[in-house]
């Protein structure tokens, strides 16, 4: 059973889950500065996230190796993509070749963490226009309008920032 089935909303012990998007991952690590620290701190998260159940999704249109290096990609385990340009950009995001034989339009190849299989598995993912994706976030703003995060939580700052 999973966390969430045993454990009730209503129990002092249940934990909502948490989703953190990072849109435009390549941003942070095509900078030099930041690189090697991010590269560090996604590791440590990835860790920590998978056991108390944060969803951690990092997007980017440039999956090429100064982007998405082997550190990061061994620990952001599963791994969902689209259409890239060539083969090299599949072999970093992916793993292996594949990617750039897509069709675009939403078709899709998922890399699950722990899956025997080597073969990637194919789908197509639905088109959502901007009105959909306003009501499921208005959906999902509404059922866990209640919940609180505690003070600790919202005030941790990490060292050496604010």
């Amino acid at each position: 059973l999973q966390y969430q089935e045993i454990v009730k909303p209503d129990s002092p012990d249940w934990m909502p889950f948490l989703w953190v998007f990072h849109d435009e991952f390549a941003t942070w690590m095509l900078e030099k500065n930041y690189k090697q620290l991010v590269d560090t701190t996604i590791s440590q998260l990835a860790v920590m996230a998978r056991s108390v159940g944060i969803h951690l999704i990092f997007a980017t249109q440039r999956p090429s190796a100064e982007v998405i290096t082997p550190q990061t990609r061994s620990n952001l385990g599963n791994r969902l993509i689209l259409k890239v340009a060539d083969n090299n950009n599949s072999i970093i995001a992916l793993g292996q070749a594949g990617a750039e034989s897509l069709l675009g339009g939403g078709h899709i190849l998922i890399k699950r963490e722990g899956e025997e299989s080597d073969y990637p598995v194919e789908g197509q993912v639905a088109f959502h226009d901007k009105k959909d994706i306003e009501a499921q976030v208005q959906a999902i703003i509404k059922k866990y309008a209640n919940v609180q995060l505690s003070e600790p939580l919202l005030s941790k700052k990490i060292e050496g920032h604010s």
